[in-house]
């Protein structure tokens, strides 16, 4: 007695897997997607760059602040565009994203400054920084 033989259907060999249209269309719209979220993270990344930033000139101003009530000597600071001088320790600090009108500040022996504020740009706009705490 013979068994009926049971004929499994392969696959044409042009059936199995995709075609270039298919290909193409997925990689327009992952190409689309991306050029969408992109910007966001360059602008998040440039955003968290610049509040480092600051966080690092409120430390610095904060440093030189301590440091002239200890040694009870003035501390006088430099800016000038995109750089940070502190004339006594001889330290220069450069920021990418603050900028910094020509001016100085003095730390007196007591470490307060003569000015309350301290006024400087992060990626164009104004910030204004209270020195009197």
């Amino acid at each position: 007695m013979y068994w009926p033989v049971r004929i499994i259907a392969r696959p044409r060999l042009r059936d199995a897997g995709f075609t270039l249209i298919e290909l193409l269309t997925v990689l327009i719209i992952a190409g689309f997607l991306a050029s969408l979220v992109a910007p966001k993270l360059f602008a998040t990344y440039e955003r968290i760059k610049a509040s480092a930033e600051e966080k690092k000139l409120r430390e610095v101003l904060e440093f030189a602040k301590s440091r002239s009530f200890l040694r009870q000597t003035p501390f006088i600071i430099r800016f000038d565009d995109h750089t940070l001088e502190i004339t006594n320790q001889g330290a220069l600090i450069r920021f990418e994203y603050i900028r910094f009108s020509r001016s100085a500040l003095t730390f007196n022996a007591n470490g307060f400054s003569a000015t309350e504020k301290l006024n400087y740009y992060v990626r164009g706009r104004k910030r204004a920084l209270d020195l009197s705490q």
